[in-house]
């Protein structure tokens, strides 16, 4: 997300690549706050623990593909998987926060 923020006034199509990110993220977050024991002090602490690893580690990946040297570098449309790294992480941090909030680990 701080990646799409920073690209959203030099690069084109960054404000949409700002929605998804955005809206992936709620439904991160609804999907993970609809089960009771992810709604407990703890559960709010792993959802969001997960929901932030989640983001940083995607950041790194991203800068290092889109920003290489600090400077913008357009991969044209092979560049569109990458940003397809965000909901797969995504989908896997919900799993394991909802299988530690099951097990109470």
């Amino acid at each position: 997300m701080l990646t799409a923020l920073y690209s959203v006034g030099s690069v084109a199509g960054a404000d949409l690549w700002m929605k998804v990110v955005l809206l992936t993220s709620l439904a991160y977050f609804l999907i993970c706050f609809s089960f009771r024991r992810s709604r407990s002090g703890r559960g709010v602490l792993t959802v969001l623990m997960g929901w932030l690893l989640t983001e940083l580690l995607c950041d790194m990946v991203w800068l290092a593909w889109f920003w290489p040297g600090g400077a913008y570098r357009n991969g044209g449309l092979g560049s569109a998987v990458a940003l397809l790294l965000w909901p797969v992480l995504l989908c896997l941090a919900s799993g394991i926060v909802l299988w530690i909030c099951r097990t109470g680990r």
